[in-house]
């Protein structure tokens, strides 16, 4: 394994750097060639490509999930991960074995380098050949930063789907939700149906208009999805809901949805009307036990600690609204750590939006590699004039016992220690 994984920390890796973001540096097309050195041009499973800002994690996993539960096993390809590098890619829910990965990357190194795969893109094709292994029905693919030059856009899927558009990664992919969703919209393919979940006016504009031009049909989130949450509690929310798609028409009421926050509930009847968009039609008792599964890292809860991953200012909107409409917390301590090539701005100003909210507030850096960096002490330069903010260099440091629910947010790439510190607490 320590051969495999050091021939895969020699690739060029862009979630550590800060790569101008364009056509000479990205080339879905590197997976295709790859893809047909090995001769598996035509792949032997069926695909739903996610792409999008918000909820396309979460949306994946329940793809995956309800594909299992109906026509199984399914792959299901996601990233980054939250504690290993396994967790990116599994098989009916069960990541990839030290010895699964390490067999495909050293049986395929040489193609790997010949075609001069970056880290994502091998990772990419790695799943790949995994999911062929493994003799998947189905695989659900989660795009990295966009969705056009993104490495998982060499598929021809299903059903495509784009989840919510807000602002991330703007200086890559753009300042303006319009461009944003371009590039998100890159994912359309010509005649495949597009599961659009809600979206801004100026994001959905773009998206069919590029489904247009590709004569590929819009399922619309609003016209698609009738749902209405009846109830609310730290244990998740309860939705009475009909999703017609795929021309398939499918109703459950008091469907119980384990993920505390409304976002997740909008995710879930998202990735239902993808399944059905792709002509796979779960049972009702496999909608009803699907919806049970907790998705780490997301609203997560343990004893007096909340851990979440939201890094941009929509996510962060979704988090505060959650604690106060499911968990009833009128005042928490709000503990966030970012990257540094985060809209730390728009993170600021989100925090001030909400700052009676919050007890205490603790910005805190936390280690990285390579160029990417930690942004806690520029997101602290922006809040420091709140009587309430404090900096901490290291999440570790952070004195929480104020007798108020501690929340941790910010970065998929603090999870790590932030769950060091809840076992701790715990």
């Amino acid at each position: 394994m320590n051969d495999a994984l050091q021939f895969l920390e020699s690739l060029i890796n862009f979630e550590r750097s800060l790569v101008k973001y364009g056509d000479n540096a990205y080339d879905p097309g590197k997976l295709s060639r790859i893809l047909g050195r090995f001769s598996y041009e035509a792949l032997p499973f069926g695909i739903i490509h996610i792409a999008g800002t918000k909820g396309k994690g979460s949306t994946a996993n329940y793809c995956a999930e309800l594909l299992g539960a109906a026509d199984g096993p399914v792959g299901l390809y996601t990233s980054p991960h939250l504690i290993r590098l396994n967790e990116r890619m599994t098989v009916d829910g069960v990541p990839i074995t030290d010895d699964d990965l390490s067999d495909i990357i050293l049986r395929r190194r040489d193609g790997i380098t010949a075609e001069r795969l970056t880290y994502f893109e091998a990772l990419t094709f790695i799943s790949i050949i995994h999911f062929i292994t493994k003799q998947c029905r189905w695989a659900v693919l989660e795009t990295g930063m966009g969705g056009r030059l993104d490495a998982t856009n060499f598929c021809v899927p299903a059903v495509s789907v784009i989840t919510p558009i807000s602002y991330d990664h703007t200086k890559y992919l753009g300042n303006t939700l319009a461009a944003i969703a371009g590039e998100k919209a890159g994912i359309v393919k010509q005649g495949v149906p597009v599961v659009c979940g809600p979206q801004a006016d100026e994001a959905m504009k773009v998206i069919i208009e590029a489904a247009r031009r590709k004569s590929a049909p819009v399922i619309k989130f609003d016209d698609t999805v009738s749902y209405q949450i009846i109830a609310r509690s730290p244990e998740g929310s309860t939705v009475d809901a009909t999703v017609n798609a795929g021309g398939k028409s499918i109703t459950v009421d008091g469907l119980r949805i384990a993920q505390a926050g409304d976002v997740f509930a909008v995710n879930f009847l998202t990735a239902l009307a993808a399944v059905l968009a792709a002509g796979v039609t779960p049972s009702e008792s496999a909608i009803r036990r699907v919806a049970s599964v907790k998705i780490p890292g997301r609203i997560e809860r343990t004893v007096n600690i909340i851990l979440d991953v939201s890094h941009n200012d929509a996510s962060l909107r979704a988090l505060f609204s959650a604690l106060r409409e499911y968990f009833g917390l009128a005042q928490v301590n709000l503990y966030i750590g970012t990257l540094a090539d985060k809209e730390i701005g728009r993170i600021a100003e989100c925090i001030r939006a909400e700052a009676g909210m919050f007890g205490e507030v603790g910005v805190f850096d936390f280690p990285t590699e390579g160029e990417r960096k930690s942004g806690g002490a520029a997101l602290y330069e922006m809040l420091k004039d709140m009587d309430n903010c404090a900096y901490y260099a290291d999440p570790r440091d952070i004195p929480f016992d104020s007798g108020n629910v501690s929340v941790f947010t910010g970065s998929f790439y603090a999870y790590p220690i932030l769950k060091e510190i809840a076992r701790s607490a715990g």
